[in-house]
């Protein structure tokens, strides 16, 4: 199968990566880090309250009052820049529910994208996106089951939809590259082989199965992790189907 290149291994030298070469352990860590991508939380509100939700505050309206207009935020990416940094990810919260999203989506174009959705706004703005001039565009969202979906991701929508709203965006934009994680629970874990095949249907490019991270939400909502031997058995099943795959199909599951 042919090996994917990454966008660290093409980038250009910058500023940064020479403050790397010269910076002690464990500064040189977070210059490394920072030379090639900056992460920014572009808000902390949400359109979607999923159970398993690390950002305890996203329903704190003070907080999300307090948080980075998005003139500063632009002003952030645009210094960013300017120092050679060449990949913004820009997460939540819900991106799309951002006031001033559209003036931040073009402040990055010309540079490689990494945007973090729910997907419930993704259909209305695949168009803006498709006309935007970036150099690389990664669309990343999240799949919490077929039938158990909503369970998990309330006020969402369901997983035809999304899968629907991604394999849109890979017929419209043209080079996205697109990428869905699930987060494991007791019900999604018997559906990891049929999620398999319907990712494979979206033309999904990569796919991440992981556990929730133990923060408030998960303790108040009392996820309902799988069980040991039913994660064993279902991993076992999803790798066989995924290393059986003939050649040239779809690497998913993390593999990549």
């Amino acid at each position: 199968m042919e090996k994917r290149t990454e966008y660290i291994d093409r980038r250009p030298i910058s500023f940064l990566d020479l403050l790397v070469s010269r910076s002690p352990m464990p500064e040189k860590f977070f210059w490394a880090r920072l030379a090639y991508q900056l992460t920014v939380i572009v808000t902390q509100a949400c359109n979607m309250q999923c159970t398993y939700c690390y950002d305890k505050s996203r329903n704190e309206k003070e907080i999300v009052k307090s948080e980075l207009s998005s003139e500063e935020i632009i002003k952030i990416i645009q210094e960013a820049r300017s120092v050679g940094v060449r990949q913004i990810k820009l997460t939540g919260g819900e991106v799309f529910v951002k006031r001033g999203i559209k003036k931040i989506l073009e402040a990055c174009q010309g540079i490689a994208l990494y945007l973090c959705t729910n997907g419930k706004l993704l259909g209305e703005w695949i168009p803006f996106l498709s006309r935007m001039n970036f150099e690389q565009l990664h669309i990343h969202t999240s799949l919490d089951g077929l039938d158990s979906h909503l369970k998990y991701s309330v006020n969402g929508i369901s997983h035809e939809k999304l899968l629907e709203k991604m394999r849109m965006a890979k017929e419209v934009i043209k080079g996205v590259h697109t990428s869905v994680n699930t987060v494991l629970n007791k019900d999604n874990i018997a559906e990891l082989s049929a999620m398999y095949s319907q990712l494979v249907a979206a033309d999904i490019d990569k796919w991440t199965v992981s556990m929730p991270y133990i923060v408030s939400e998960i303790v108040r909502n009392n996820h309902p992790f799988p069980a040991f031997d039913d994660f064993a058995s279902a991993s076992a099943e999803l790798l066989s189907v995924h290393f059986g795959v003939k050649e040239g199909s779809y690497a998913i599951y993390g593999f990549k």
